[in-house]
């Protein structure tokens, strides 16, 4: 009863019709709207250019929160995107009514390192990112903390995983949430294991 049931939609009011159609009686309905941001990604895949991708996406999102309570907006192949555009598609897709933000590292072109760096740097760049959603299955212990608002190095907050398939739940997990302006200087010499925590 406390899952909640999110299905994607092609960027076309039929389809968002469509599939909420299904899904309007779920008890926690969620609708994922996913875009390319990459200009490869855009022009072959979708075959449009930046501006209307970027409109596409600020509609279809507008369209789904006619309908529900929460989209979810995944830039796909975000890590290969112009940064500033990529700013400007988050910020945009936020101001239609997305109300969580998945960035994807759709080829694997960072390292962990890279990838969290890349995050803190949207975090800084973009305030309405400022209220932090975890992934599915997580929740904050403390739901009335505001852990988007970080401002010194680091804090650390609780959080607890409800458990899936393949991982036990987890109760009061120390979850360090790091913000801070991104370093122009790429970083060298990083080396690291499987496993391994940096």
């Amino acid at each position: 009863r406390s899952s909640v049931l999110a299905v994607p939609v092609k960027m076309d009011v039929d389809d968002i019709d469509l599939v909420w159609n299904a899904l309007k009686d779920a008890a926690h309905p969620r609708l994922i709207v996913k875009a390319a941001v990459s200009p490869a990604r855009m022009e072959y895949v979708y075959r449009k250019k930046a501006d209307g991708m970027l409109k596409d996406i600020a509609t279809t999102i507008a369209e789904c929160r006619k309908r529900v309570d929460e989209v979810d907006f995944i830039a796909s192949d975000a890590t290969r995107a112009d940064g500033a555009y990529l700013r400007e598609i988050i910020t945009r897709a936020i101001e239609a009514g997305a109300t969580t933000v998945t960035v994807c590292d759709a080829v694997g072109a960072m390292l962990p390192e890279e990838f969290a760096e890349f995050i803190r740097s949207l975090k800084a760049d973009i305030p309405a990112l400022a209220n932090v959603t975890l992934p599915d299955g997580w929740t904050w212990a403390d739901s009335t903390q505001s852990v988007g608002n970080v401002v010194d190095p680091a804090a650390t907050f609780k959080a607890n995983f409800a458990g899936d398939d393949n991982h036990n739940a987890a109760s009061n997990v120390d979850v360090t949430v790091t913000v801070g302006k991104a370093d122009p200087t790429a970083p060298t010499g990083l080396t690291a294991t499987y496993g391994q925590t940096l």
